[in-house]
């Protein structure tokens, strides 16, 4: 939680850095009230108070269900990560896929007959593995020092461990995908 606190505040000073120091204060000012960043950072879904960017005043199971069904019902275009948002969005089976939800054949013998047939399984979704969210965010300074920040996308990430990791010493992540709320769709690793 804290490297999360130090990322943010990185990001704050490295963008405030790029400001030219040489300029006059109104000059400062007038560059800051148009400056817009994209700005990505992951929140953890974990129950822990102490975190500083804990979501514990949303109901991440209820969020995350909506954002899955409004994806699988093609209500809410889902993208790769490294994709290009302008282009083709990602398929529900590549989300099941990345979530290691695909559906399981069973060989199941009819006791009356003694007729073996094969049954398929619908995939299910294992949502716990879903421990935080990256936000995709654009900053805008304002003249008066504020900032207004518009929610631009979310991308849930996966926490889990490889399967040769019998010991379950090294979480991995992965992004399953990126959802844009809006007309503004900036590659999520373009600059990064």
């Amino acid at each position: 939680m804290k490297r999360a606190l130090y990322l943010f505040a990185a990001a704050i000073i490295l963008f405030l850095a790029s400001c030219e120091s040489k300029v006059d204060d109104q000059q400062k000012n007038d560059s800051l009230s148009k400056s817009e960043e994209t700005v990505i950072y992951e929140v953890s879904l974990e129950v822990d108070p102490e975190a500083v960017n804990w979501m514990g005043n949303i109901d991440q199971k209820k969020m995350l269900t909506k954002i899955f069904s409004q994806v699988e019902n093609g209500e809410l275009e889902a993208y790769g990560a490294l994709s290009d948002p302008d282009g083709e969005s990602i398929l529900w089976e590549e989300i099941l896929s990345a979530m290691d939800a695909n559906p399981d054949t069973t060989e199941v013998m009819d006791v009356e007959t003694g007729e073996y047939s094969i049954k398929i399984s619908s995939p299910k979704l294992m949502l716990n593995e879903i421990k935080s969210l990256l936000f995709i965010e654009e900053w805008t300074l304002t003249t008066n020092g504020t900032i207004n920040k518009e929610v631009l996308g979310i991308a849930p990430v996966r926490h889990f461990y490889s399967t040769q990791d019998t010991l379950k010493k090294n979480t991995r992540k992965r992004i399953i995908f990126v959802s844009y709320y809006g007309e503004k769709k900036p590659v999520l690793f373009e600059r990064y």
